[in-house]
């Protein structure tokens, strides 16, 4: 389960990000790793680290990969680009990834490529606290907006058609 040099990848259970997931050594405190007020009771995942050589956001809006941004920690530093053809691979793969699961009608999906090249998920998470680096804000509040008026339209027929429904029960 130990990854080179006892490293171990953790990160809370919840999306509620009672600490940030990262890297610690087997023999540190856990507790003194994720943070002091960490409840003892609060369920952590752990696993085996993954030489993640570049890691990427896309944004999920009613199915649809709306737009990405690659991210990466160097020494502290965020590296922040929005995504571009170059990234097609990457984009598709988040496409499949987003059909195989929806989380929401608007979530994050976090992926990134390995070592040896291949793309992995990383993670899923809600739009409402998600941090957007490079994504196109643009994009996604013009797809959040679609998505209200689409919901908005059936709400308005689904409230029509049963209207109509119950005019004819009282005839």
């Amino acid at each position: 389960m130990f990854g080179l040099d006892k490293l171990i990848f953790i990160r809370p259970d919840t999306n509620d990000k009672v600490f940030h997931g990262g890297l610690a050594e087997v023999d540190d405190d856990i507790q003194a790793k994720t943070c002091e007020t960490l409840d003892l009771e609060q369920m952590i995942v752990i696993g085996e680290p993954i030489n993640v050589l570049k890691e990427f956001r896309f944004v999920c809006i009613d199915g649809k990969i709306v737009t990405g941004s690659e991210y990466t920690t160097h020494y502290d530093t965020l590296i922040q680009t929005e995504l571009k053809s170059i990234y097609d691979k990457e984009w598709v793969f988040a496409q499949r990834v987003a059909n195989s699961y929806r989380l929401d009608t608007a979530f994050v999906i976090d992926i990134a490529r390995v070592r040896g090249g291949d793309l992995k998920l990383v993670e899923y998470g809600s739009i409402n606290c998600a941090g957007f680096y490079k994504c196109n804000k643009e994009i996604i509040v013009d797809e959040i907006q679609k998505l209200l008026k689409k919901t908005e339209d059936l709400s308005k027929e689904y409230y029509d058609n049963m209207s109509k429904k119950s005019n004819k029960a009282v005839i």
